[in-house]
Order: structure tokens, then sequence, then C-alpha cells
């Protein structure tokens, strides 16, 4: 799964633990993957599969009582995991930028949109009108018409899609190197969506950077993305190029994602649900974690760990079907 390119952000074993009464939720079990610069790269699975806590453990902002237990997380050669508070808001405010799903959750109700954006370059209040055009440079970015009238809004006076957008104009006024997207389009009916994931693939290519794009949708991220890391249950369990992933899947639960899809060009293909709910974290299946929906699984699927198989060209995965001491046993 590796290049021989140093990638920019690199993760390598993440792990990261939530104490509750039930027991330790692992909520991300050893998870690694790169992104290289400028490289847009999917990070793709059902709720509750660790997806959005890999990028707060990622950024350092994992709510108690949740923290990272294990691994590393390096973004440019520096461990983010030992930079002190200081220097790590200083990697977020310049470097590592984050989407969030839900905009009006993290816009303030009682700031203009303008304070906001501001805000986030350390210049709310600034009467300067270079600070100003800057605002309103970032709001036409995102192709927000009439800027100055947005700019002197509230947030309850924004659609939610236009929210989304301020949003992004807030992220790509710091001209960050990376930007983690966390399901940015979820809310949104499904033009303000295309828009949305247009803007994002623009400005990927106008800033330069890269784009870790966070979806349950697969559809999503096969619009988007280079590369896609399918999580389960904690880990990722299938990793490879996105064209590549959807024409050859080699995990089950890849496969059952891609069946659940409808085909744009054959919308007569029958829809193949996906049985069952993702595991309880708390106290996750022996074995392979997915072996109680799998409609593959077999002898031993229950007690062993898989092993992870590399296919060439970058895509590999973690299943049994592909070990032939178990096949063949």
């Amino acid at each position: 799964m590796g290049t021989s390119e140093k990638p920019l952000l690199h993760v390598h074993n993440l792990t990261t633990h939530f104490a509750s009464a039930r027991g330790t939720v692992r909520a991300v079990d050893g998870v690694s993957f790169d992104v290289k610069e400028g490289e847009a790269v999917g990070i793709v699975g059902e709720s509750g599969s660790g997806k959005s806590m890999t990028s707060l453990s990622i950024l350092r902002l994992v709510p108690p009582p949740g923290r990272v237990v294990a691994g590393s997380v390096e973004f440019d050669g520096r461990d983010l995991l030992a930079l002190d508070d200081e220097g790590m808001r200083g990697v977020r405010l310049s470097d590592i930028a984050m989407i969030f799903q839900d905009a009006g959750s993290y816009l303030n109700p009682i700031m203009t949109i303008e304070e906001q954006i501001a805000e986030s370059i350390g210049k709310r209040g600034s009467r300067k009108l270079e600070d100003r055009e800057r605002v309103l440079d970032a709001l036409r970015a995102v192709q927000i018409p009439d800027p100055a009238r947005v700019a002197a809004s509230y947030p309850f006076e924004l659609s939610g899609g236009m929210q989304q957008r301020v949003l992004i104009a807030a992220v790509l006024i710091r001209k960050p190197r990376l930007i983690i997207a966390d399901e940015p389009t979820t809310a949104l009916d499904a033009t303000v969506q295309d828009q949305i994931l247009r803007f994002l693939a623009a400005m990927r290519v106008e800033l330069g950077a890269a784009l870790m794009l966070i979806s349950h949708d697969l559809a999503v991220i096969a619009d988007v993305c280079d590369s896609v890391y399918v999580m389960y249950a904690g880990q990722v369990v299938e990793s490879g190029p996105t064209a590549q992933i959807f024409d050859a899947p080699k995990h089950p639960y890849t496969m059952a994602l891609i069946d659940s899809i409808l085909d744009p060009f054959d919308p007569k293909t029958d829809l193949v649900p996906l049985e069952g709910t993702p595991p309880n974290m708390a106290s996750p299946p022996s074995g392979c974690r997915f072996h109680p929906r799998c409609r593959f699984r077999f002898e031993g699927c229950d007690t062993v760990e898989p092993k992870l198989h590399d296919f060439g060209n970058g895509q590999a995965a973690k299943c049994a079907l592909y070990d032939p001491e178990r096949v063949g046993a």
C-alpha cells in the first residue's frame, strides 16, 4: 500500500480508545494510510466504522473520554502526536484544515459570516480593506452570489448549501496543504451535493492541496478521489486506486458496498442491500470482524484474524479468501 514517494501525511497503526461502562471501545484500531502531496484520498465505510474518529485523531480533536493510545501521525515529517498544544494549533491554523459535515453546527449564530471567515485567519474585527477583500474573494471562490450581502449575514439567514459553502470558504482562505472533508455533502440535496464536490475538486487543484474525503457513499468517493481506503469496525479492510477498487473489489465488504449503489448507466439493476449492522466496538467479533455479515465466510473466519494480501498496483485487502492455507484447508 506504500509508495516510494515520501507522503505528506503518514498515519501508522493509529489506535483510539474510549473508556465506557461497557468496556473499552476501540473506535480506531490500528489504522494505517498515506496521503501524498496533491492527492485526493477517500475514506469510506458505514456509520460507526471509525472514519470520522480517524480524522479527529489526526488533528488531536478526540473528545473525552477518548484518547489516542498508539500509533503515529506524521505530517511533512513532523510527528503531530508529539507536538505541544501551541504547535498543534499552528498546524490546524496553517497546514491542515477540516470541513465538517453539518456547517450549521460549526458556524457561530451570533457572528456575521465576514467575522467568522476573518477569524479563521486571525483577522476578526480588522477594518483593513485588504482583509475584507480577502473574505469577499473567498466567498467568490465558492461561487456565492452577492458576496457582500452574504458576508454581512448571519448563519441562520443562509440555506444549508450556502452555509456549507461558507465553511469551505473559511477553510480555503487559509490555503492549507491538506483539507480533511468529513461527509461535507451528507445533509444536502443531490444538486447542491454535486456543486460542493466540484468546488472541492477545483479548489484542491487551484491550491495544490491534498484532500482527504470521508464518506459513507462510495459513489461520492468515485467522483473525486484518486485512491480509497475502506474501513470497517475501526480497521482498514481494503485499499487501492479508486478505479481499480470499483473495477475489481477484493474484500466482501467492499463488494457489498458497491452492490448497494445504483448504477447510473443501468438504473434497472437490482440493488443488493447489505444485511446486518456494524458490530459493537466494545466487544467486536473475534477473527474477521465482518464475518457475521459476510456471504463468503467459511470455517475459521470467526476465530482467525485475516492477513493483509497485496494484489499489486497498490491494491490490498484483509480477507481469508486469498489465504491458500485457509481456503485449501
